[in-house]
């Protein structure tokens, strides 16, 4: 693909005692692809490399838009997140329930396609996702 991120994360540890958790991370950037697919933030639109790839069947071209997360890191094995991608507003948690496994469950609250009005319950959509490293 043709995507391309730029960012930068800054943590904010715990300094009133020697116990590194909980603490936060903000990361916040800008990248192509679906993260540019919001007319009302994308910016520097350009016909370069042939447009986003983010769609078969339409041409998008290839533009920047904001994200951003706020990580609260509980401890070794829990951490909960908010996420602003461009394209939608997100909640969820992660655990280690192994040393090399992650799950991640959240919720899609707001897409930018409905003007990031807040979904009821119905319409939230839920997603997963598990990693492993080795």
């Amino acid at each position: 693909g043709r995507d391309i991120y730029v960012s930068i994360s800054k943590a904010f540890l715990n300094s009133k005692n020697d116990n590194l958790f909980p603490f936060l991370i903000f990361t916040g950037g800008i990248g192509t692809g679906y993260l540019a697919l919001w007319d009302k933030t994308k910016f520097g639109c350009t016909d370069l490399f042939d447009g986003a790839a983010v769609d078969v069947h339409k041409y998008h071209r290839l533009c920047w838009g904001p994200f951003g997360t706020l990580s609260w890191i509980l401890n070794e094995k829990l951490a909960t997140f908010i996420e602003y991608n461009n394209y939608s507003f997100m909640v969820g948690a992660s655990v280690v329930p192994l040393k090399r496994l992650r799950l991640t469950a959240g919720a899609t609250l707001a897409e930018s396609f409905d003007d990031y009005k807040i979904k009821s319950l119905d319409e939230i959509r839920l997603y997963g996702r598990f990693s492993f490293a080795f």
